[in-house]
């Protein structure tokens, strides 16, 4: 994309390019227009809530398990379910919770029961 801009620097005199603010406001314009969609399962779970959290990595370990289970090569059982404590374990450790942030079986309990509540 560089290349071709290049090739027309020389080319046209500076009236003929728009000012610096034009194009700042219109890409600006352009991204408040935007339509942002999850292009991926995981990606929506991950990012459904209006502001993150710790259910939005817990959604999105969940999705992934899911998703593991719908690939038959993977012979992944489809039996396969973390228990709330087990989770609860993943995500103290992944996210490196302190220990006043530190989340039990009950909140993964209930944010899985909110979960099938909202389907």
């Amino acid at each position: 994309m560089a290349e071709p801009l290049q090739s027309l620097a020389g080319q046209f005199d500076l009236k003929y390019w728009p000012y610096l603010p034009a194009v700042i406001k219109e890409i600006g314009d352009n991204a408040d227009a935007a339509e942002i969609y999850a292009t991926d399962p995981i990606t929506q779970a991950a990012t459904s809530s209006n502001r993150s959290s710790k259910a939005d990595f817990v959604r999105a370990v969940l999705s992934m398990i899911d998703e593991l289970k719908d690939k038959p090569s993977l012979d992944f059982p489809q039996s396969f379910c973390l228990s709330d404590s087990a989770m609860a374990d993943i995500v103290n450790t992944c996210l490196m919770l302190s220990a006043e942030e530190l989340v039990d079986s009950t909140y993964v309990k209930n944010l899985r029961h909110r979960e099938k509540r909202s389907l």
